[in-house]
């Protein structure tokens, strides 16, 4: 399929982002953004340091790969305002791992493009992105949904069913736990059988089967959880429902629960 004209793309303000230096002047440096396509933006030499500038060839070299912050953008000029000062270490990091992961996955598709006459590689990357920003990020949600996770992006059923198997092959979700103290008291006769209800109850809870839940005893009145899962957002839901199960069944029969982040 031939790769259709389309609208430049420009980057959002306050977006980090990976570029290249290609032309530097005493007021300023101007840096071509790496995942923006004819796309330049400039640096004034007040946002090249927060340090004195005073010769600004010692802070930037050319065709250095350095990331940047967007500070401003005016489509219609094409004007793409940018900061080098305003890049802390764990945005660097950030930018710099995801381009690491863009290559990955460029090296992947280059490969399947072979045996795949359709779309190219460049069109396939093109279209994952559109649907997931990153491609990689792609890769893992068919990774974990399969084939379902390209609904809705345009491309050939050759390459849908190819991307299934590289991800198969190639791509591994990555894993993250959080920890947390489950407190359950009760004075009640019962109250032993209560909270052995409360800790059945919060095993139940942990409906997805992506996430892993470890419940522990650690003493009276404590028990430890420890869940593990793909990404933070889907564990710190589970370990909602986990504790709010446990500590519900505890007032519900006349006692408490609280939970205790580590």
């Amino acid at each position: 399929m031939a790769t259709e004209k389309r609208a430049q793309k420009f980057p959002e303000e306050g977006e980090f982002a990976m570029g290249i230096v290609s032309k530097i002047f005493p007021y300023g440096v101007f840096v071509k953004l790496t995942d923006y396509n004819g796309v330049e933006g400039m640096v004034h030499v007040s946002e090249v340091s927060n340090k004195w500038v005073k010769n600004i060839k010692d802070h930037v070299k050319d065709k250095q790969v350095i990331v940047v912050k967007v500070l401003r953008v005016s489509t219609g000029k094409g004007h793409v305002d940018l900061s080098i000062k305003s890049v802390k270490d764990v945005h660097r990091k950030k930018i710099l791992d995801s381009h690491k992961r863009k290559q990955r996955v460029e090296k992947l598709l280059a490969i399947s493009e072979k045996e795949i006459k359709k779309e190219s590689a460049a069109d396939v990357m093109e279209a994952l992105e559109d649907g997931y920003k990153e491609a990689y990020s792609a890769l893992e949600a068919i990774l974990s949904d399969g084939g379902e996770a390209l609904e809705g992006i345009k491309l050939s059923d050759e390459w849908k069913k190819e991307l299934v198997k590289l991800s198969n092959d190639n791509i591994e979700l990555p894993v993250v736990s959080i920890k947390a103290i489950l407190k359950l008291e009760s004075e009640d006769g019962k109250g032993v059988e209560t909270i052995k209800s409360a800790v059945k109850k919060a095993r139940k809870a942990n409906d997805d089967k992506e996430v892993n839940l470890e419940l522990k005893y650690k003493g009276a009145p404590h028990y430890s959880i420890r869940l593990t899962g793909p990404d933070y957002k889907k564990i710190e839901k589970i370990m909602e429902k986990v504790s709010s199960a446990a500590i519900d069944e505890m007032k519900g029969n006349g006692g408490s629960g609280q939970l205790i982040r580590e």
